[in-house]
């Protein structure tokens, strides 16, 4: 079963920090790092490869970082799957029905999210916390900067020798692309 749990992490050596959630080996050597948006149909496309090459690469970490920038249901997609993470199994479930399928109507992502039974007076409340406004705050930021079309997904594959010297691709990426990328790490 994959580990899962919250982290705070640094990009380069500058105090722009952004948030994600961990899946893959938490103690892997490489580590990609996707910022993406619930809404958008490249990040649908990318979600199967990434899990293709968590698959095959026992030392991949990887640290999903979701932000909102397409529209409301993006933030209520991206707020949804953070607060997963306090539920366990949650987040995998989650992801893997909101990523792993089609792009989801409001109404579609609350009909998954009393499916998976996290449609509680508790979650709702945490839905709309200062805690995860914060961490898609964070996530944006780093969009903001690293990004030059401000589109997701983006991804920064770095290792633990070299965490400050990611390697950043944009857009959708084959698999082979990818697994390239993590190679050259």
């Amino acid at each position: 079963m994959l580990r899962l749990f919250l982290v705070l992490c640094l990009l380069f050596n500058t105090v722009v920090g952004f948030a994600g959630i961990i899946q893959g080996n938490p103690k892997g050597n490489v580590t990609l790092t996707v910022l993406y948006d619930y809404q958008c149909p490249y990040c649908h496309v990318m979600y199967s490869r990434i899990k293709q090459l968590m698959a095959s690469n026992p030392n991949l970490r990887v640290n999903w970082a979701p932000v909102a920038i397409l529209n409301q249901v993006s933030v209520y997609e991206a707020s949804a799957a953070i607060v997963a993470t306090n539920y366990p199994g949650g987040f995998d479930a989650f992801q893997q029905l909101a990523l792993g399928g089609p792009i989801l109507s409001e109404k579609q992502v609350a009909g998954l999210l009393r499916q998976l039974k996290l449609s509680t007076v508790v979650f709702n409340q945490q839905l709309h916390s200062q805690a995860v406004e914060n961490f898609l705050s964070a996530d944006l930021k780093v969009l903001n900067k690293i990004s030059s079309s401000g589109g997701t997904p983006v991804f920064f594959i770095s290792t633990t020798d070299h965490p400050n010297k990611p390697q950043i691709l944009e857009g959708e990426q084959s698999y082979k692309q990818l697994l390239g990328a993590i190679g050259h790490a």
